[in-house]
């Protein structure tokens, strides 16, 4: 069966995103205790040896020989200020309520600390947002819950989060926004 033709370059690029992604979140944890929330047991972003993952998929195994578990993301079971880096990676867009998860990241964040996100977001124009309605229901079957038309800014706006930088790769269908914020 043949992929089509958009399906490889697509796939580049999101490993090209992922893969600045990463180095971003390692990069800020390097020396910082950190914590990556749905981490994948495929393949973690956060791989400094300090860091721990926290799978938010109740079915899943924990994700490697390193500290990691498995957790409710909107009651991580951590002490308030436990962190200087907590990152996520399409993590809020596979959420119903991102803002619950947005506000347990502030409480487990310390004052200063650094949340790094990779989302897929709205589309900005006419086209993009008919398209994404219509690929909607079938990537969020696909893609474990994903919504295309995360705002992720709105759910950081309800927490005590600034907005330090953002990169929009945009797309038709899947707009992805790798940002940095700091807690207030």
């Amino acid at each position: 069966m043949k992929t089509a033709v958009g399906a490889p370059v697509r796939r580049r690029k999101l490993e090209r995103i992922v893969s600045a992604f990463n180095k971003a979140v390692n990069d800020a944890a390097e020396a910082a205790p950190a914590l990556e929330v749905g981490a994948s047991a495929k393949r973690p972003i956060l791989t400094v040896p300090h860091g721990i993952l926290v799978n938010i998929d109740a079915t899943a195994l924990p994700c490697a020989p390193r500290r990691s578990l498995v957790a409710d993301a909107a009651r991580l079971p951590f002490h308030s200020s436990s962190f200087a880096v907590v990152a996520g990676a399409f993590v809020l867009c596979s959420l119903a309520h991102p803002e619950l998860v947005s506000q347990e990241i502030e409480r487990v964040l310390q004052p200063g600390g650094r949340y790094l996100s990779l989302e897929h977001v709205r589309a900005t124009g006419l086209v993009g947002r008919v398209c994404q309605g219509a690929a909607g229901p079938l990537h969020r079957f696909f893609g474990a819950g994903c919504s295309l038309t995360t705002k992720p800014h709105l759910a950081q706006a309800t927490t005590k989060f600034e907005l330090v930088s953002a990169r929009l790769w945009p797309d038709l269908i899947e707009p992805i926004l790798m940002a940095e914020y700091r807690r207030r």
